[in-house]
């Protein structure tokens, strides 16, 4: 239920600490715009990866990255990229593995 979402978002916001980003999938609330602002509202700070198919929810298309720009722009918001692994867990992540 798309509904409960921002709920989820604002319990998880208000139990994780600052540091955690909460993520919310926009293609996952495509059809219900106002979830995903609600999601915002509620603390959400990351939309994931936006690709041309969700190999996870592939029956869930994304939004092209202009129409979600201009969605978000219109409630004071900003896309804006960002790598696959957040700056701060690069160096865990990659540890051992030969990338940096």
């Amino acid at each position: 239920d798309l509904e409960r979402m921002p709920a989820a978002v604002a319990l998880a916001r208000s139990r994780l600490p600052e540091e955690v980003v909460v993520q919310v999938p926009p293609n996952l609330v495509a059809k219900s715009p106002g979830v995903l602002r609600a999601c915002l509202e509620a603390g959400a700070r990351d939309l994931g990866g936006i690709s041309p198919r969700d190999e996870v929810n592939p029956d869930y298309t994304f939004p092209s990255v202009g129409e979600l720009t201009a969605q978000l722009a219109q409630w004071g918001y900003r896309l804006a990229p960002r790598s696959a692994v957040h700056d701060r867990l690069a160096p865990w992540a990659f540890a051992g593995r030969g990338l940096s």
